[in-house]
C-alpha cells in the first residue's frame, strides 16, 4: 500500500498544480498619472502580488515597455524598489478576483477617443498580463483620460477599472 501511494503522489502533486502561468507570476496594476505640461510629473500606485498598494512620486527611473508593449519581470521588480510608501494592503481574495480577469481584458477591444485635451495630462489604468511565451508582461492599457482618452471595452477591463477608482478613491 505504502508503495502505492509513493507512486500516486507524483500524480496528484501535477493534478494539483495549476498551469496557468498567469497564477505563477507576480501580478502587477498600476494608476498613473503623467504631465509634461510646465513641469514633469509621474505619480500613481502599484499593485504587487501581495495585495500592497505603493504609491510612487516622480521617481527617478521608471521602466515602461521596453519592447513593443512588453516589460520583464526585473523592470517591475525595479519600478517597486522606487515606489515611496505603503498606502494600503488589498485581501488576497479581492486581489485573486481580479486578477483572474486579466487574460480577458489583455483580449478586450479598445474604444480610442483620440486627443481631447491638452496640458492637463493623462491618467492611465494598467494591468500587466504575463505571456509565457515570450517570458515578459504585457502592459494592457484599461483605461486613459486626460490629453488623451481610450478605453478597454470588455466586461473585464470594465470591472478592474471600477475596482482601481474605488481604490483611488479610499
Amino acid at each position: 500500500m505504502r508503495k502505492l501511494y509513493l507512486l500516486l503522489l507524483p500524480m496528484l502533486v501535477l493534478v494539483g498544480c495549476n498551469s496557468n502561468d498567469q497564477y505563477n507570476k507576480k501580478v502587477y496594476f498600476e494608476l498613473s498619472y503623467t504631465n509634461y505640461a510646465w513641469g514633469y510629473v509621474h505619480q500613481g500606485w502599484l499593485i504587487d502580488q501581495d495585495g500592497r498598494v505603493l504609491s510612487y512620486h516622480n521617481p527617478k527611473t521608471w521602466n515602461s515597455d521596453e519592447d513593443n508593449g512588453y516589460v520583464t519581470q526585473d523592470a517591475l521588480s525595479n519600478n517597486i524598489l522606487h515606489c515611496d510608501s505603503t498606502i494600503r494592503t488589498i485581501p488576497l481574495a479581492t486581489l485573486s478576483h481580479y486578477r483572474s480577469l486579466i487574460p480577458s481584458a489583455h483580449s478586450g477591444k479598445i474604444a480610442d477617443n483620440g486627443w481631447v485635451r491638452y496640458d492637463s495630462g493623462t491618467v492611465s489604468y494598467i494591468c500587466y498580463y504575463y505571456d509565457s511565451t515570450k517570458g515578459k508582461y504585457k502592459k494592457v492599457v484599461l483605461k486613459q483620460a486626460g490629453d488623451y482618452s481610450c478605453e478597454n471595452v470588455s466586461t473585464s477591463a470594465q470591472s478592474i477599472i471600477t475596482w482601481m477608482e474605488s481604490i483611488s478613491k479610499q
